[in-house]
C-alpha cells in the first residue's frame, strides 16, 4: 500500500538531515524561529552569508517535495494496477467448483455458443431472459463433476424439460464425451448433470400442543382452517438451500416453533429420490445426527402423502402428524 505524500516527504528530509555534506541546507522544523537564538548564532550567520533561508518554499524543499510528490504518484499507480490485477485473477477461476455453478447460470437456452477473443466458448450477446437455469451446485463424485440444475425459485422448484436438458448437455459437456469440443468445459471433463423432480420426504411425529392455542386437528382455535404446525413444517422443506443438507433437527426446530406447539417427537423420517419407490427410501434418523442430501436438489413432500394422513412403516400404519394435547 502506498505510503502518504507526507509521509515519503518526510523520508527525504530525515535523509538529508542525515547526510553531513547538506549541513548548509537549513532543516524544515515548523518552529524554525526557535533555531535563531544566541547559541545558534552561526547559524543565522550562515543564513545571512549563503542566503539561506527557513522557509517552506526554499528551492531545495521545493525540489524535495516534487520528487515526493513523484514518488507517492508511482506508489498509487503500483497500488491501482495491482487492484486490476487481483480483480482479473479473482475473475478467471477456471474450471473451480464455483465456476461450474456460475456458468451453469449463464447458460442460454436457444442460442449456440461462440469461440470468443481465441479463448473460451461463450455468448457474444447476454440475453437474462433466456438464462433459465436459477439453481445450481457442483461437487467432484469419483473424479467426475456431478453438477445439478434446476429452474424456478426456492419453493417452486422443478427440472429442465427435456429438450432444455439437452440443449444445457451439449453447453456444459458437449454429446456426452469428455473429448466433445464446443462446450465450455475443459478438455477431459467427465460431468455427470441431473435434473430431476424434487426428492419426496415422509416422517412421522407427535404433537403436544397447547388446547388454549390449538385443537386437535392442530388448527388455530383463533382462526380455523390454520394449521400452523403443517405450514411451519412446508416452510422448512421449501426454504432449505439449493443441495443443502436436510436434518431431522432442522424439523423438529421448525414443528417446535409453530403456534400452540409444546413439544415435539419424531417417530420416524426418510426420503426417496423421484424414481426410488418407498421401499428403497432412506431412513434419514436410523442413527442420531443423520442427514439427507437431495439427488435432484431440493426436497418436497410427496404428492400422495399429507401431513395429516397416515403411512406405513415399516408395516404399520403411522400417523404424520399425531396431534396430543398437553
Amino acid at each position: 500500500m502506498a505510503d502518504s505524500l507526507q509521509t515519503i516527504y518526510n523520508r527525504i528530509i530525515a535523509q538529508k538531515e542525515a547526510n553531513t555534506d547538506l549541513d548548509t541546507l537549513l532543516p524544515n522544523p515548523d518552529n524554525w524561529q526557535s533555531l535563531y537564538t544566541y547559541d545558534n548564532f552561526k547559524l543565522l550567520a550562515n543564513t545571512v552569508l549563503n542566503n539561506l533561508s527557513p522557509s517552506k518554499v526554499e528551492i531545495w524543499r521545493l525540489q524535495a517535495f516534487v520528487f515526493a510528490y513523484e514518488t507517492w504518484m508511482q506508489e498509487q499507480l503500483y497500488d491501482t494496477f495491482k487492484t486490476e490485477v487481483d480483480e482479473t485473477i479473482a475473475g478467471r477461476e477456471f474450471a473451480q467448483l464455483q465456476w461450474y455453478i456460475d456458468q451453469s447460470k449463464l447458460f442460454q437456452f436457444g442460442d449456440d455458443l461462440e469461440w470468443i477473443n481465441d479463448k473460451y466458448y461463450g455468448y457474444t450477446t447476454i440475453d437474462e431472459t433466456k438464462q433459465i437455469i436459477t439453481q445450481a451446485a457442483a461437487t467432484v463424485t469419483n473424479g467426475s463433476i456431478l453438477l445439478k440444475v434446476a429452474t424456478g425459485d426456492i419453493g417452486s422448484l422443478a427440472p429442465l424439460d427435456s429438450d432444455e436438458l439437452t440443449a444445457f448437455t451439449y453447453y456444459a459437456k458437449g454429446s456426452n464425451t469428455p473429448y466433445a469440443e464446443d462446450n465450455i468445459s475443459p478438455p477431459g471433463t467427465i460431468i455427470e448433470i441431473i435434473s430431476e423432480d424434487a426428492d419426496t420426504l415422509r416422517f412421522a411425529s407427535q404433537v403436544f400442543y397447547d388446547p388454549q392455542v390449538l385443537n386437535s386437528s392442530g388448527e388455530l382455535l383463533s382462526d380455523t382452517g390454520t394449521k400452523p404446525v403443517e405450514d411451519a413444517v412446508n416452510d422448512y422443506i421449501q426454504q432449505i438451500p439449493f443441495d443443502s443438507k436436510f436434518r431431522v433437527s432442522g424439523l423438529i426446530d421448525a414443528i417446535q416453533s409453530a403456534d400452540g406447539v409444546v413439544n415435539v417427537v419424531v417417530i420416524n423420517c426418510d426420503a426417496k429420490t423421484a424414481t426410488q419407490a418407498w421401499v428403497d427410501s432412506t431412513d434419514v434418523i436410523n442413527e442420531s445426527g443423520k442427514q439427507y442430501v437431495a439427488r435432484a436438489g431440493y426436497l418436497e413432500m410427496g404428492t400422495n402423502y399429507e401431513l395429516d394422513g397416515f403411512y406405513d412403516y415399516p408395516t404399520n400404519l403411522v400417523r404424520t402428524i399425531e396431534y396430543i394435547s398437553e
